[in-house]
């Protein structure tokens, strides 16, 4: 039974979400800040976070940060309201599983919650963090003499 852990500042949310998490046979925290997340990890394997980038204190993203700084073998999963290509990179570079826009379908947190307590990589064909918004790059035209 994978052990997870909900970061998330809106107390109905947190509860939603560990209430659906438990439901389906996982073992689930829940804290309010990333400084609490951190106390945590000193005590309790955890083995994914479903975090809000937007927290008091620390941010979800400086939450993976430290993870991956640490070595700790914990996948995170990160939840916005506010989706950004700047947070989609910040996320992508400190190395979170994934980043999902809110409202997130049940089935679909599931699913990724799923993926990652399981350690399954990204695949490769998917988008990389798959709830990201789309924003088309410019087509650059190379020339070859």
């Amino acid at each position: 039974m994978a052990r997870i852990l909900i970061i998330d500042g809106e107390q109905k949310l947190q509860k939603s979400l560990a209430r659906m998490l438990k439901g389906e046979g996982y073992e689930a925290h829940a804290v309010f800040t990333a400084e609490e997340a951190i106390v945590l990890f000193e005590t309790h394997a955890i083995d994914v976070v479903v975090a809000q980038i937007d927290l008091p204190g620390r941010s979800g993203i400086e939450l993976v940060e430290h993870i991956s700084d640490r070595g700790l073998d914990i996948k995170t999963i990160l939840l916005t309201d506010k989706p950004s290509m700047e947070s989609v990179r910040a996320a992508t570079w400190a190395g979170a599983y994934d980043y999902l826009v809110r409202p997130v379908p049940h089935k679909t947190l599931s699913r990724v919650v799923n993926s990652a307590s399981k350690g399954d990589p990204q695949k490769a064909e998917e988008t990389p963090l798959k709830g990201t918004p789309q924003i088309a790059e410019p087509a650059v035209d190379v020339q070859v003499a």
